[in-house]
């Protein structure tokens, strides 16, 4: 009877054991379940409390769920991390190929200007040259109108002097006018050549160049120019004026149309020369060109006139623009 209450005792014994071993295994999973528990991350406060309490499978599959979550949530910072390196990287490119871009526009842009710098250059230098060769032109353009107004230094030119109908020599005119208004008259002798210009009309006298042999009488028979106008023989007002080239007549045009419009205060022309007057107290200023006047008066003015002036013929005049000279 003794071995079998020994069984027995023996039994309760062992499961005793077991059971202590089985609670010390749930002592020892829950301590883990905690501490795995206290290791994951981003996990709410309820939810971590709550975990513990569950039964197991609810347990298991919540864990499962956090398991996903954390590996759902490892694998979206890679891919973030992956694509944000791809993005800094394809940054980096395109800042390098923009760079290199711009390196070049710029370097374009610096040839342009050092090519624009050149042709400037180019152009002020052909500007300077231009304006050496157009004083060399003009210096010499006056030299030579200088030496063709020596040549009409004993010449005349008469206005409104009427042509005869009679046959009356244009000679004999002149000398008949002479005896008008001249103390000392001139004989035919005296006078070496008349030429009217242009073709005859009916509407007025032609111009006339009378060329006498020396510049003495010339000058005698020209100073006393303003009783010409008023001869009371001759049936229409004649004027005696210098005898100009072609450019000292444009020159002289300008001047009187100037004169006309109150920019100058006089203009007339001696021993071939163009002179004004600026105001009236003003000395005489000989003009030699053009570019004497444009100091006195704008480029418009100018330019307007001789606009008109090419409308006209060179050797046309009439007592309103070469004739009534205003003496001062």
């Amino acid at each position: 009877m003794a071995k079998p209450m020994q069984t027995s005792k023996n039994e309760m014994n062992s499961n005793e054991n077991q059971a202590k071993k089985a609670k010390q295994s749930e002592t020892t999973t829950e301590d883990s379940t905690r501490e795995y528990i206290e290791g994951i991350d981003d996990l709410d406060d309820d939810v971590r409390a709550e975990l513990p309490n569950q039964d197991h499978c609810t347990w298991f599959l919540n864990i499962i769920q956090i398991h996903a979550k954390k590996i759902a949530k490892q694998l979206l910072d890679e891919q973030k991390t992956q694509l944000f390196a791809r993005m800094k990287d394809e940054l980096v490119a395109i800042k390098t190929a923009s760079k290199a871009e711009t390196d070049e526009l710029r370097r374009k842009i610096e040839e342009l200007q050092r090519s624009d710098e050149r042709k400037k250059n180019l152009i002020e230098q052909l500007q300077h040259e231009l304006r050496i060769q157009g004083e060399t032109i003009q210096e010499t353009f006056v030299k030579v109108d200088n030496v063709e107004q020596m040549h009409y230094e004993n010449d005349v030119q008469l206005v409104g002097l009427p042509e005869s109908l009679d046959g009356t020599s244009d000679i004999k005119q002149v000398v008949e006018l002479s005896r008008e208004i001249m103390e000392q008259h001139i004989e035919e002798d005296d006078v070496k050549e008349v030429i009217r210009l242009g073709k005859r009309t009916r509407q007025k006298p032609r111009d006339v160049i009378v060329k006498f042999r020396s510049r003495k009488i010339r000058e005698a028979f020209y100073s006393n120019r303003k009783k010409a106008a008023c001869s009371e023989n001759i049936r229409e007002n004649t004027y005696i004026n210098d005898r100009l080239t072609r450019y000292r007549k444009t020159l002289f045009y300008t001047a009187r149309q100037l004169f006309k419009n109150k920019n100058v205060a006089a203009a007339w022309t001696q021993y071939g020369n163009v002179l004004i007057r600026e105001t009236t107290n003003s000395p005489p200023r000989q003009i030699f060109s053009h570019k004497d006047l444009q100091i006195i008066c704008n480029q418009d003015r100018i330019d307007s006139v001789l606009k008109v002036r090419k409308s006209c013929s060179a050797n046309s005049s009439n007592a309103s623009d070469t004739g009534d000279y205003n003496f001062s």
